[in-house]
């Protein structure tokens, strides 16, 4: 399961002597930060620590090594508004704005950055940069672009009990991005640890029916439910910086018959974030376990 970022500033330069747009420019590309994609991987944060933004002197190339200011800080807003995708956009996004009123912040602009001080998650270089005087107000805007593939495909070698190969499909569905970037549906999925918690939860169903991108709710099953609650194995088995390796299962007792779809969710049984179908579908009783192992990364930041 891989998703694609996009970060994106636009500027206004305000004279507030005369309230007139000095300045104006729009659709300029950030780079994305190690400590940006550590959050990503850690529990999902694709919009986390964005209360701060900084302006900077150094027109130094951004590199994902950045923490912060590379120049000299010339000022920081803790000004803030923040509006956000609806449930049925796409992509999911997320648009910050900041304000450095007049008399701050003055002097040659050359970078920018989101985030802690000395931990950001974004940064930019401005060229030619901005000339912000003590009359001056600038406004950044900035919003973070979120996409998914259509659906992730694979086969499952020697998958079913009598040892042929099973096709699978992953999609997320609109609602679910939008459950995952700001209802943190992923946050129990991504911990680190070995056992199940209470919220890794799963709906189990009986078809492998597509899913609907645009129109499915979150926890859409398109068949009979044969299983909803926790799993029962529960295991980051890779987390190595770059993705992580999730393995999940059901014993003998739980989710048997004809496994057709598989809903992963938190104990809510709504914030669901994918879904899973099997072809030809899985034979599971009351004599086999089920584990299953999906990759969470991020494909393009």
């Amino acid at each position: 399961m891989q998703f694609k970022c996009q970060g994106i500033f636009d500027f206004e330069l305000v004279d507030t002597r005369t309230n007139t747009i000095k300045e104006k420019r729009t659709g300029l590309s950030n780079l994305l930060l190690n400590r940006w994609r550590n959050d990503v991987l850690a529990y999902g944060g694709f919009f986390n620590a964005v209360h701060q933004c900084h302006v900077g002197d150094s027109g130094t190339p951004p590199e994902r090594t950045d923490t912060g200011i590379v120049g000299n800080l010339l000022g920081t807003s803790n000004s803030y508004t923040i509006t956000k995708s609806f449930v049925k956009d796409y992509p999911g996004w997320s648009r910050i704005e900041y304000s450095f009123e007049a008399g701050t912040a003055t002097g040659t602009i050359r970078e920018l950055v989101i985030g802690y001080s000395t931990n950001a998650n974004s940064r930019i270089v401005i060229d030619p940069p901005i000339e912000k005087r003590d009359t001056d107000k600038l406004i950044v805007t900035y919003t973070r672009y979120v996409y998914r593939q259509d659906s992730w495909t694979g086969v499952i070698a020697g998958g079913q009990l009598d040892g042929t190969d099973v096709s699978w499909v992953c999609t997320v569905n609109t609602r679910q991005l939008y459950k995952i970037l700001h209802d943190s549906a992923l946050n129990p999925w991504l911990a680190v640890r070995s056992t199940p918690y209470y919220n890794n939860c799963a709906i189990v169903g009986d078809s492998n029916l597509p899913s609907d991108l645009e129109n499915d709710i979150p926890a859409t099953l398109k068949g009979v439910k044969l299983y909803e609650g926790r799993v029962d194995f529960y295991n980051v088995e890779q987390d190595n910086g770059s993705y992580k390796d999730i393995t999940f299962g059901f014993e003998t007792g739980t989710a048997n018959g004809q496994i057709g779809e598989i809903v992963l969710t938190d104990d809510s049984l709504l914030n669901a974030f994918c879904r899973f179908t099997f072809t030809p579908k899985l034979q599971k009783n009351e004599n086999s376990r089920l584990y299953l192992t999906w990759r969470w990364s991020i494909a393009d930041w």
